[in-house]
């Protein structure tokens, strides 16, 4: 059986993670998994490119060198701020309707969606993917892609939900590869493949919102019949309490995250005990400054 190998680099705002897997068939072996801090992302968009390609260049070396392997390529996520949705449609004639609608052709009313959808402004937008919400036959509505395949029509509709990002942060994404020779197998819309690994079909099925909150974007999608049904993102996430903590307390911002992570709480309220507790914080020979555990989580619930 054919074994390849995959590296996939995450760029976030406070880290970058490189993790390199082997493959064969459907057995998948995650051999090399680390995370380094991040440089030039802004709420998960390159705004510096030369910034993250010196501290990615040190990441990836050393996943090289643990592997003793060169990374010639790798997939990469897309930016998750900044994207806007708009729906779009498609019909698909088919030359043999008495035959049953397959899942190539599926994919093919897929690409045609994706490639005849008119762009506001192609110098500045670029189609991150595409989601099926349901699809029409000549005899039936409101079908999904599970229910369409195997059906007979003469033609086929897909009704889609397009995602839509900033052409210049792709751009970006693009210039940093380039300088690291590295090729981009593919950019992946991180929504989509986030639910993929933490939600289960039932969820998807049911009804779930699904809010990931990184260090410098939050964002929700709604998944409800298996399906993506909605995606929105605003640019906030744990950098804002840390700095809101650094400011508060006047403390450096490396200590400030060290005692979110230790000590943070958004519920004040539910502390019990540890309320009260007091932390203090010494430096070297100035005075030491004192943060009440709950005054913090104050901090934090705001």
């Amino acid at each position: 059986m054919q074994q390849k190998t995959i590296a996939a680099i995450d760029l976030g705002t406070s880290k970058f993670s490189v993790a390199v897997a082997r493959i064969s068939g459907n057995d998948v072996e995650v051999e090399y998994s680390r995370e380094h801090p991040a440089a030039g992302i802004r709420n998960s968009f390159v705004f510096n490119p030369k910034l993250a390609v010196d501290k990615l260049r040190t990441a990836i070396g050393e996943a090289e060198d643990a592997l003793h392997i060169k990374i010639r390529q790798a997939v990469v996520g897309l930016p998750r701020y900044s994207v806007h949705q708009k729906t779009a449609s498609g019909t698909l004639p088919r030359s043999e309707p008495d035959e049953y609608i397959s899942r190539e052709e599926i994919e093919t009313l897929k690409d045609l969606a994706l490639s005849s959808y008119p762009l506001g402004d192609e110098k500045r937008e670029v189609i991150y993917g595409a989601v099926a919400q349901s699809f029409s036959t000549e005899e039936e509505i409101q079908l999904v892609e599970s229910e369409v395949i195997g059906t007979i029509s003469s033609s086929v509709t897909g009704n889609f939900r397009i995602f839509i990002g900033d052409r210049a942060r792709t751009g970006a994404i693009d210039k940093v590869f380039n300088d690291l020779s590295i090729a981009i197998a593919r950019k992946y819309f991180l929504p989509d493949t986030t639910a993929s690994v933490v939600l289960s079909q039932e969820e998807k099925i049911n009804g779930v919102a699904l809010v990931e909150m990184g260090a410098g974007v939050t964002s929700v999608s709604i998944w409800h019949g298996g399906i993506m049904r909605y995606y929105a993102a605003i640019p906030f996430g744990g950098n804002a309490i840390t700095s809101d903590i650094r400011i508060e307390c006047g403390i450096s911002g490396p200590l400030a995250e060290n005692i979110k992570l230790a000590y943070g709480s958004c519920c004040p309220t539910r502390l019990a005990s540890l309320s009260e507790k007091i932390l203090q914080i010494r430096y070297e020979d100035r005075p030491a400054k004192e943060v009440q555990v709950k005054y913090l989580a104050e901090i934090i619930s705001a």
